[in-house]
């Protein structure tokens, strides 16, 4: 494990710490995502931590380690208030230049970080180390947000013609932030990565990465089918111009698009649309208006830990 870049001049500014560099203890720490066995998947692989230990007197870096799997050992100045954080599944090179805490959290994680095999995480604290440190447990958070669908089924309403055949094509985001500074507090602020930030394309439905899942299924009116899709976007606390998840579906030939307006997202949230029903026509651009007795749906809030709350819309 090598030190990031300009890490090395850091440590000579010792600050308000009096304790001499000699003085140094070596700890562990133990990753552990909070997972449940509810979610599908497995949404707390660790792959990669990164560890970064900074004075609590003047922000000054004192350790940067990195390595691969769940735990991390390094060494760290004993007698001094430290702020940590653990970072799992960051980018290679992702800190490096770092120098002090406030050039940590002044950058961003990117929505590109995640992969199909891992969510980027984060877990911090404050603490004076000493010698004889046992291994430190750290549970880590996720900064994204998970967006599924469960159950969707068509059942037009009588006040519209006759069932036509249905094909799921395309279940999308729009409006979804693409970025969140590594303290893990989204900005109210438009500026930054979007995706989507206009809708998308109406006919192909083209969209970024991680935000777009392509089905052509069949969708009727009998049984509900269970559609279990997984979408991740980075929290979006705008509650004028929300998050969107956008059903396309293709009725008689013709692309028609189902938006379903999320609840302001948090980090390490999960927002699941269920008893998705479309009951009449859409609107024919991903992020139009469409008449409420459209569809009808419940948007179910699971942090990914135990409790949960719902929230219901529609007719």
């Amino acid at each position: 494990m090598k030190p990031a870049i300009g890490i090395l001049a850091a440590l000579l500014a010792i600050g308000a710490c009096t304790k001499p560099l000699e003085q140094r203890v070596s700890v562990r720490f133990l990753a552990q995502a909070d997972v449940k066995a509810a979610l599908q998947g497995d949404d707390g692989a660790v792959e990669r931590l990164d560890l970064l230990v900074f004075r609590s007197s003047d922000g000054a870096i004192d350790t940067y380690a990195s390595g691969s799997g769940r735990s991390i050992t390094a060494s760290v100045t004993a007698g001094c208030g430290m702020n940590w954080h653990l970072v799992a599944n960051a980018p290679a090179g992702a800190f490096d230049g770092i120098v002090n805490e406030a050039g940590f959290l002044a950058q961003n994680t990117l929505l590109e970080h995640t992969t199909e095999r891992t969510l980027v995480m984060h877990g911090s604290g404050t603490k004076v180390f000493t010698s004889g440190e046992p291994a430190a447990m750290v549970i880590l958070e996720r900064y994204a947000s998970k967006v599924s669908v469960g159950q969707l089924a068509v059942r037009w309403l009588d006040d519209f013609a006759v069932t036509p055949p249905c094909i799921l094509e395309t279940v999308a985001l729009v409006n979804a932030r693409g970025q969140i500074p590594w303290e893990g507090t989204p900005s109210a602020s438009e500026s930054g990565v979007w995706y989507n930030r206009s809708g998308i394309d109406p006919l192909t439905g083209i969209v970024g990465s991680c935000l777009v899942a392509h089905h052509n299924l069949s969708i009727g009116s009998a049984d509900a089918v269970d559609i279990g899709l997984e979408l991740y976007a980075m929290p979006n606390p705008s509650a004028n111009k929300p998050t969107r998840l956008v059903l396309g579906i293709r009725i008689d030939d013709i692309l028609q698009w189902y938006p379903i307006d999320l609840p302001p997202m948090e980090c390490n949230t999960h927002y699941s649309a269920r008893k998705v029903f479309i009951t009449g026509p859409g609107a024919l651009e991903p992020d139009g208006n469409l008449d409420r007795s459209s569809i009808s749906f419940t948007v179910e809030l699971q942090p990914w830990g135990s409790q949960t709350s719902n929230v219901d819309f529609g007719t």
